[in-house]
Order: C-alpha cells, then structure tokens, then sequence
C-alpha cells in the first residue's frame, strides 16, 4: 500500500512539473515582430564597409558602432547576420581581441541566425554556407592554439582520424580517462551513500523519539554519525571535487566543435549539433540509473524520485540544447557510473544497533 502511494506521488508530482513547463508553451502568443527597413539596413551597412575600409583607421569604431546598432535595433535584417561576422573579423584580425570575436561568432550559432544562409568569400571564390557553420569555422581557426583543442586533435589523430569511427570512440576514450583517475573517489562516495542508507532507520527513530526535543536531537544524530564514523557533508564535498572533472570535456568538445561537424554517427547527422532522439535516450537512461540506485526504504525511495524528477527537468531545459558529442559522452559515462554504483550499493545492510 505503502509503495502504490509513493509510486502514486512520484507520478502527481512529475504531471505537476510537467504542466508547469509546458503551460507557458501552450498559452503564449509572440507578439509578430515589425516590419524591418531593410533598405536603410544596408545603407547604415555599406556606410560601416566604407568607415572600414579607411586606411587610417581613425574610422573603425563609428564602423562597429554602426553595425551593433544594425544588430541591436534590427536583429531580424538580412544584414543582421552580416553585421555580426563583421564584428567578429574586425576584433579578431584588427583589434586583435580574440575574446570578443568569438562571442560575436558564438551569436550566429544561435537563434535566429544559426540556419541562415551567409554568402561568404574563400579562396577568390563566393560560397553559401548556414550562419552555424560560417562561425563553427571562424572560432575553430581561433581555437587551435587552445591547449585542450590541442589534446583533443591528439587524442583523433592517435584514433587515426577516421570519420567512421575515431571521432565517436574519442569520446568513449574520454570516459575512461575521466572515470580512471576519479574510481578512488567515486567508490567513496557510493560507500558513503550506501552508510548513509544503511543509518537512515536510526535517524528517523531518532527524529521520532526526540521530535520535541532538538538540543537531544541534535546530540543523538551526531552520535550516530560520529559511532557510525560518516562525515554528514563528506558526499557533497566528493561530488564538489569531480564536478569541474567531468565537465573538461564538454570546453574539449566545444573547442574541437567545427571538427565534430563534419562526421556523423547511426542517425546523427553532425556530432556538433543538438540530436533530439540522443537526448531523448540520454534522459531515459538518467531516469532508469536513478531507479536503479534508489534507496530500498519506501519512504526514502519517495523522496529520492522527487529529487531525480527535478534533476530531470533541470537536464532537459539545460542540456536539450548541447552539441550531440557531448550529450554522448554524458550518456557514456552515466551508464559507467550506474554500474559502478549498482555493484557497490545493490546490497545495503541495516545496521543492528538501537537509539538510547
């Protein structure tokens, strides 16, 4: 009875939240944008190229000033998506700031410039290419001499740089090199999670022997804990070291992203783009390892779902948008750490001692 009510409240909870996200979906109506001038546009644009091109460059900063007015007052101009590659060219070839002409060049690989069609000069020759390329292109010339682009291209090259397979088993060599040097503090953690299981009957007889006595109540449960020899913020201070660990992928991927874009994988066209059915999969195995390696106890299996629900939600609004070589590399490595926390929790003892 007991666990129909939890699975019960697990099911409301998640239509709750469901609704809540998608009721702003379904009642919101975007106002339809103005007309845009698009000939005074590309007048205040062949004015920027001319301020440009003036050989004393006395002239450059009314040029960038014209064309972020452009960007800023008409986003949805043609030339819109123009005025920001020129943005980017002139930080990165005349300014020489690298860091503002890759923040110009990350804009057109968001909405709603990314599937523009940009017509661009390479090699004396005209060439159309979607916006998301054009910048994927101009930030990975940038990108090279970054140290972890540089590992990255290594670690493909070692793989022999084969678009069937290097880029894909790249990523699984990322898994292994992540989870290797971290299975010392994983192991701790899950054995801290499973002590942590195994307490939890103490601390709520202690919590319902003492519910009106806090001072008792706090002496008791820092008994259990000192007997039981678990730190209370140990499993928050394990999770806090390998945080950043496990996200020196993603700044690896992001780097190598032009790369990435030109292989694919099963249904996935370009591992630099978001993939809706990998994510989907991704999102299932999440729920899946987290049923997995719930606590045993009713109670505390109930409060754990509500905890994954809301973890859920918050990978789907955050990652859904995340280049598909990514999205793999966290299902890889969420399936190795299920595992691995299956095969060290899966048999939880109750511990045999009794609240004084």
């Amino acid at each position: 009875m007991a666990k129909r009510q939890s699975t019960l409240a697990s099911l409301i909870f998640l239509l709750l939240m469901t609704g809540i996200f998608l009721l702003p979906w379904l009642f919101y109506r975007p106002k339809p944008p103005p007309p845009v001038p698009e000939e005074k546009v590309a007048e205040m644009f062949k004015k920027a190229e001319e301020l440009e091109k003036d050989k004393t460059g006395l002239r450059l900063n009314d040029a960038i000033n014209i064309y972020e007015e452009i960007v800023k007052k008409y986003p949805l101009s043609e030339k819109a998506p123009y005025a920001i590659l020129k943005l980017g060219e002139i930080y990165e070839k005349k300014l020489m700031d690298t860091k503002k002409a890759s923040a110009y060049y990350t804009r057109l690989e968001q909405a709603p410039y990314r599937d523009k069609l940009l017509e661009i000069e390479e090699n004396g020759q005209k060439i159309v290419l979607p916006a998301n390329e054009v910048a994927l292109r101009k930030l990975d010339e940038i990108n090279r001499d970054a140290v972890l682009y540089k590992f990255m291209d290594f670690l493909v090259r070692l793989l022999g740089k084969n678009p069937s397979y290097s880029y894909v088993l790249v990523l699984v060599l990322l898994v292994i090199l992540v989870r290797l040097p971290l299975l010392p503090i994983t192991n701790a953690q899950f054995r801290y999670m499973k002590k942590m299981q195994e307490i939890q009957p103490l601390l709520l007889e202690v919590q319902r022997k003492y519910r009106n006595d806090p001072r008792k109540l706090q002496k008791e449960t820092a008994r259990i804990f000192r007997e039981e020899k678990v730190n209370p913020f140990g499993g928050c201070l394990l999770s806090i070291i390998q945080f950043p660990i496990f996200f020196v992928p993603y700044f690896m991927i992001r780097l190598y992203a032009y790369q990435f874009n030109k292989v694919g994988f099963l249904w996935i066209k370009s591992l630099a783009q978001p993939d809706i059915p990998l994510f989907i999969i991704y999102v299932i195995s999440l729920f899946v390892s987290m049923w997995l390696t719930s606590p045993s106890d009713p109670q505390q299996k109930q409060q754990s779902m509500m905890m994954s629900i809301m973890m859920l939600f918050f990978f789907i609004m955050f990652f859904r948008f995340l280049p598909s070589a990514f999205i793999f590399y966290w299902l890889l490595l969420n399936i190795a750490t299920t595992i691995q926390q299956w095969i060290i929790t899966r048999k939880p003892k109750t511990i045999p001692q009794k609240v004084s």
